[in-house]
């Protein structure tokens, strides 16, 4: 779903480094330069850089397939930028020489998070595990920080959630709305974790 309410916004997204292979989301398959720089065949290559420096910020996943990283020439010299990062880079990313930074945590409800889930084809045991477990930490970390702006992103209402990122970015998004947003984060949590005893 982010990656159909960024193009509305009509804001550039920052385009990352992954090593995890294209995807088929939202009836295409991902594109190389457009979604991400997929670099998976060059992993040794995607650790020197990662040795050198050459991210300014970059996530691993709990299953250690989905690591994410953002080079410095992958900015917009100037003007508003949109990147989706893991939530154990906010800190990271709050700190980069930015005029201001709005994190905003698109959130789904959970039975439609798991329909999104599903919808993926067939995930390995340990996979759908580390994706539970991504899922949790993600919201365990960001629903304490108040400096995150929580916006519902239910299916078959992309207008409204572009129309609500469009609010937060320009400071005019209303708290109740907020509020409900986090509210459908702390049920997500604890569905999430529900799901991990189960599968535990």
């Amino acid at each position: 779903m982010p990656k159909l309410v960024i193009p509305r916004l009509f804001i550039p997204k920052v385009v990352c480094d992954t090593i995890r292979p294209k995807d088929f989301r939202n009836e295409r398959w991902e594109e190389n330069g457009v979604d991400y720089i997929f670099r998976g065949d060059e992993l040794d290559r995607v650790l020197f850089d990662l040795e050198e420096g050459a991210y300014v910020q970059y996530g691993m996943g709990q299953s250690m397939k989905s690591f994410y990283g953002s080079r410095p020439g992958s900015y917009p010299e100037q003007g508003a930028a949109m990147i989706d990062f893991t939530s154990d880079q906010i800190q990271k990313v709050r700190k980069l020489p930015f005029k201001s930074v709005n994190t905003i945590y698109l959130v789904a409800p959970f039975d439609e998070w798991l329909e999104r889930l599903e919808k993926r084809g067939d995930l390995e045991d340990d996979d759908r595990i580390a994706r539970y477990g991504e899922g949790a930490l993600s919201l365990e970390t960001s629903l304490p920080d108040e400096g995150i702006v929580f916006v519902v992103n239910r299916n078959n209402q992309l207008e409204q959630t572009v129309e609500d990122v469009t609010l937060v970015i320009e400071q005019k998004y209303d708290m109740k709305r907020q509020e409900l947003a986090r509210e459908v984060g702390r049920q997500m949590l604890a569905g999430i974790q529900e799901l991990n005893l189960v599968a535990s």
